[in-house]
């Protein structure tokens, strides 16, 4: 396990963004300041053993594609793509927060801690390679009576089209015990109703239509 130690000064940013919800990819630096969140190759923070079934169980989690039926929800969706594919206007609106790249790399800190099974390194160091800046929301909508989905949006200036960095699915918790594994280790199934699929290989979860009526 990665020995690393906490930045406590800025592990309320995720939290507050997410409770209160009341509002270009650029090149590396050749070289980051000490202490910096670019500073190093992983998080300076301490993380469990990651625990997929428990994440798909208990907790909001990240995955990178979400498929409803027919319809897809993918990374740089726009707020109106994703009303079209989950049916509805937002439910909870953020107020925009403005960030530079190494506050947003705390936050993405932040979800990693808040979120550390499916929210893995992995994607973490996809984020931070990306060294956005701006203005940032979050943004909630129903996910039929099912759960709820949350976008995290991001836009460079206020004129421009806003875009999703990253989506967290909240979904009723179940006991772990009915979250096996199927064909393998790498595919996760609620069984329901309604069946809901997570695999791990192509980091996808897939719903029926049916969620939505």
């Amino acid at each position: 396990m990665l020995q690393h130690h906490s930045d406590t000064s800025r592990v309320t940013m995720f939290a507050a963004a997410v409770a209160a919800l009341v509002g270009a990819t650029a090149p590396a630096p050749a070289r980051a300041e000490p202490g910096s969140c670019f500073a190093g190759d992983y998080p300076k923070i301490r993380l469990p053993p990651l625990d997929y079934r428990k994440a798909f169980a208990r907790s909001a989690f990240s995955p990178a594609q979400i498929i409803i039926g027919r319809k897809k929800l993918w990374e740089g969706a726009s707020p109106a793509q994703v009303s079209a594919v989950l049916g509805g206007q937002p439910v909870a609106v953020g107020k925009w927060q403005t960030r530079r790249a190494e506050e947003q790399c705390r936050y993405t800190v932040e979800i990693l801690q808040q979120d550390p099974h499916s929210m893995n390194v992995y994607r973490w160091m996809d984020l931070r390679r990306k060294r956005l800046s701006g203005l940032f929301q979050v943004t909630e909508w129903r996910l039929g009576k099912l759960g709820r989905v949350r976008a995290f949006l991001h836009k460079r200036a206020e004129k421009d089209t806003p875009k999703a960095w990253l989506f967290q699915v909240v979904l009723p918790a179940v006991p772990v015990a009915e979250v096996p594994y199927r064909n393998g280790p790498r595919r996760l199934v609620r069984e329901g109703p309604p069946r809901i699929e997570w695999n791990l290989a192509s980091d996808k979860l897939v719903l029926p239509a049916s969620v939505m009526e």
